[in-house]
């Protein structure tokens, strides 16, 4: 049986936060991803970091701006891909790093066969394209 939920979480612009917080909120309690301390026991959420890809895109940046050898490839993280195994609806949080925090409200979906993976990306800093305020 797949996941109720296939969540993406980077940030707009460069590797994500080392401070950034994923709070899952469903009908059964709360549960907490840290990307700073990834390996906390968790039962219906599990997140794992992708390291973002050394030399790759990017505006170049400064010389040895990798870190010495050796250093651990999860230094700086590109991405989290994250399960969520919950029945009916969730909402997700995500904060870190000074973006404003994101809240996505998570709906379960089904088909003739039964559940379906739902996938969202949610991602920090990025500008609104909807606002019509001036």
């Amino acid at each position: 049986m797949p996941p109720t939920f296939s969540i993406t979480v980077r940030a707009h612009a460069g590797p994500l936060p080392a401070d950034t917080i994923l709070t899952l909120r469903y009908g059964g309690g709360v549960e907490v991803y840290d990307l700073a301390q990834p390996a906390t026991q968790h039962s219906v959420l599990f997140c794992d970091p992708k390291p973002t890809a050394h030399g790759v895109g990017g505006n170049g940046g400064e010389a040895g701006a990798g870190g010495a050898a050796g250093a651990p490839a999860s230094s700086a993280t590109d991405r989290l891909t994250c399960d969520v195994w919950v029945e009916g609806a969730a909402t997700i949080e995500v904060s870190g790093g000074g973006y404003p925090a994101l809240s996505q409200q998570l709906e379960g979906e089904a088909n003739d066969c039964g559940p379906e993976t739902v996938e969202e990306e949610l991602i920090l800093g990025e500008v609104s394209t909807n606002s019509d305020d001036e």
